[in-house]
């Protein structure tokens, strides 16, 4: 659906600009979170979309360019006479609803002559549009979303299957780090460093031979003795 400028001024064409520029980027048949579109000229039937706003989780129905919720606009369409939801149908709605909002919010000021003036305070269109600053933002509302996360799941890991966990090499190289050790194994490690074991030589055949030639002190030495000589 393409815009109806028609009969706005400058000024009026601008201000509406501002608005669907920052709500949609534009988009007669945007749905709020700019993963849907509706089709026709009567405002959507839909679900909604669910999504955190200021700490809270709230549904919003906002359709179209001005991303209107279905009360908002119904109260539109009975004040100006509108029968449908066309995009000519929405700059109504939404020029109107900017005046009065901005009237009201700045003490009876015409947001049309500030935009003349250059000198709108579009913070004064809250709570209707939440735009804000001196200049245009490029950011649309799926863009908000986008950023906020809500449009991006977490993707969940999924646990590796038989076949690739057979595929993992069990051979661990020499610039792995060490798995982590156990408390009794660091405790070990604190007694070996504190106690030094020094290697002592021991062969037992050398010390047998020594012994053979140079027998202890109280080493018994064999008698011959012959005891049936004393008997001849």
């Amino acid at each position: 659906m393409a815009d109806s400028p028609g009969q706005y001024s400058p000024s009026e064409l601008a201000i509406l600009a501002r608005i669907k520029q920052s709500e949609s980027g534009g988009d007669y048949t945007l749905l709020a979170g700019g993963a849907q579109h509706f089709s026709g000229d009567q405002f959507p039937q839909w679900g909604g979309f669910l999504h955190s706003y200021q700490g809270k989780m709230v549904r919003s129905h906002g359709a179209g360019a001005y991303q209107f919720e279905p009360d908002t606009f119904a109260g539109e369409a009975n004040r100006l006479g509108l029968a449908d939801f066309s995009p000519s149908a929405q700059d109504t709605a939404a020029l109107d609803l900017a005046k009065r909002t901005y009237a009201e919010n700045t003490g009876g000021r015409d947001i049309v002559a500030d935009q003349q003036d250059e000198r709108v305070n579009w913070a004064a269109l809250a709570p209707q549009w939440d735009i804000g600053g001196a200049e245009a933002s490029p950011v649309t509302r799926a863009d908000w979303l986008k950023s906020s996360g809500l449009l991006n799941p977490v993707q969940v890991q999924k646990p590796p299957t038989l076949q690739q966990t057979a595929a993992v090499p069990t051979q661990i190289s020499a610039n792995a780090n060490p798995p982590a050790m156990t408390g009794m194994a660091l405790a070990l490690l604190g007694a070996a460093a504190k106690h030094q074991f020094v290697p002592v030589e021991y062969d037992p055949f050398k010390v047998q031979a020594q012994q053979q030639i140079n027998p202890p002190s109280h080493a018994l030495i064999p008698i011959e003795h012959n005891p049936f000589e004393e008997l001849t």
